[in-house]
């Protein structure tokens, strides 16, 4: 450089290096992304290498449509987000539409794209790219040299603003969770929306990228490679490869996600984490994939002594309490709970009160868990002040919001490797009774009682978050006390 440019200072040609350097940098998405954030950016993540190279061809013009489905926490939403801002660096004429299940992820997520062009590293990078101030609402923006909206986002089923989109259709994240994405009412919803809402407002050779986990064969992906097989180039990262090795042993390890798939449910399993839709059918809690012990038998040093109770919301209902003993061991992930009693019944609630009552103290409970979804917080109320006069066991009130059917099919397999039920019951007792209803839960169709799951899947969810202090229980639970401190 120092011969062809003589004249120069050193200064100056350091200058002018740097200013080679950007343009290197803006000419390559991937080179981008290493800039604006290498520690997460790294040629080690194969998943990102693949996932940048193909919204690069989508920038360059040469792919038009784009799947991808990637494990949790793998970088997919994040990563598009820096397409969005580098794509409006290197055009600002263009538009970008980003939609997802609901409204306030896509704010999120638009937030997160206006943080990062307003951010000092992408600024050095691209200079000209201004927000107006005018036009600088989150679900909605414009850059200062632009002719129209330059990014707009909604979520399915509402309202989205903007005229259209020229550059990026994008549909991130469709569905919220697996039980949306397993029914029939939101598989219809989403696909009216796509087809009526969000298709619409796509202009010329916009490009479209949709993004999310494959919940089920019915969902958007699956409807639109049946329509358009050919069109779609499909990027799908399972979380473990066919050699049983994680996908990225930077973002989570093999150990891990073997972990996580001993206590997952297989059908949740293949979608979330595998992105191979598989739906569950049949029973959940068959008696051969129960755990059973000798409650005559059984080892006195245990941690604790725990009481759940989930009590009955309509007529024939069942109240469900079940009493057992918590051990832990040095090779277990999780501790052991051991079902010793089980009080499963019909009766009004004015005689279950004193009933409950007398099971906590008859079998030494020391913490009672009870849902107090609906009017539970009066029965806990009442339950409360008759077990004062007989037991001292500390009471914890928590709250369901949470499809139940999800709830249940989520927690089942925790419920099978670390609940253990007696062996030595009499025939016709409430132990019994709740046996038979638990053994004879269907996946997925209307069961004439579900309280025995119910109760179960509550007291997983608990025992992970509080006592295991698992993400994300931990964080329902952290949410769930901060609510209450307010209200009192």
């Amino acid at each position: 450089m120092k011969n062809l440019l003589p004249s120069l200072s050193k200064e100056e040609r350091e200058a002018l290096k740097d200013e080679v350097q950007k343009e290197l940098t803006r000419r390559s998405f991937w080179k981008y992304c290493q800039y604006m954030k290498p520690e997460f950016f790294q040629e080690t993540r194969i998943h990102l290498l693949k996932i940048t190279d193909a919204f690069q061809r989508v920038l360059n013009g040469t792919l038009h449509k784009l799947m991808i489905s990637l494990p949790p926490r793998a970088g997919k939403s994040y990563s598009t987000s820096h397409l969005c801002a580098y794509s409006l660096g290197i055009d600002m004429t263009g538009s970008i539409m980003r939609n997802t299940y609901g409204a306030e992820l896509a704010w999120e997520l638009s937030g997160g794209v206006r943080d990062i062009v307003q951010s000092p590293k992408y600024r050095e990078l691209f200079p000209w790219v201004q927000l107006r101030r005018d036009k600088s609402k989150v679900e909605s923006w414009q850059l200062k040299e632009a002719e129209r909206i330059s990014y707009f986002c909604g979520g399915v089923g509402g309202p989205i603003t903007g005229k259209g989109c020229n550059k990026l259709a994008i549909m991130d994240d469709p569905f919220k969770n697996h039980a949306e994405g397993l029914s029939e009412t939101f598989q219809k919803k989403t696909w009216a929306f796509y087809t009526g809402v969000h298709r619409a407002r796509m202009e010329g050779d916009c490009a479209e990228i949709v993004i999310g986990t494959r919940w089920s064969s019915e969902d958007l992906h699956a409807k639109l490679l049946n329509l358009e097989p050919e069109e779609w180039e499909v990027i799908n990262v399972p979380a473990l490869n066919s050699s049983g090795q994680s996908y990225c042993e930077d973002i989570v390890t093999t150990k891990k996600l073997w972990q996580i798939k001993k206590i997952t449910e297989d059908s949740i399993w293949e979608s979330e984490y595998q992105q191979n839709p598989s739906e569950a059918e049949g029973k959940l809690f068959p008696k051969s994939a129960l755990r059973f012990f000798d409650g005559r038998k059984l080892r006195r040093n245990y941690a604790g002594i725990l009481c759940f109770v989930d009590t009955a919301t309509s007529g024939d209902d069942y109240l469900a309490a079940i009493a057992g003993k918590l051990y832990t061991s040095k090779t277990s992930l999780y501790p052991h709970l051991y079902i010793t009693d089980i009080l499963f019944t019909q009766e009004d609630v004015p005689l279950t009160i004193p009933w409950v009552a007398e099971f906590i103290h008859k079998n030494n409970v020391q913490s009672t868990i009870i849902e107090e979804n609906g009017a539970g917080h009066v029965y806990t109320y009442a339950l409360k002040k008759e077990v004062r006069k007989v037991s001292r066991s500390v009471f914890h009130e928590v709250n369901n919001y949470q499809n139940k059917e999800y709830r249940i099919l989520q927690q089942s397999k925790w419920i099978t490797q670390y609940i253990h039920f007696r062996e030595d019951i009499q025939p016709g007792s409430d132990y019994d009774r709740f046996l038979t209803w638990l053994g004879k839960y269907v996946k997925y169709a209307k069961n004439k009682h579900d309280d025995a799951p119910d109760v179960l899947a509550n007291c997983a969810e608990w025992i992970r978050g509080v006592i295991c202090k698992e993400a994300p229980y931990v964080e329902k639970f952290r949410k769930r006390d901060a609510k209450k401190s307010k209200r009192k």
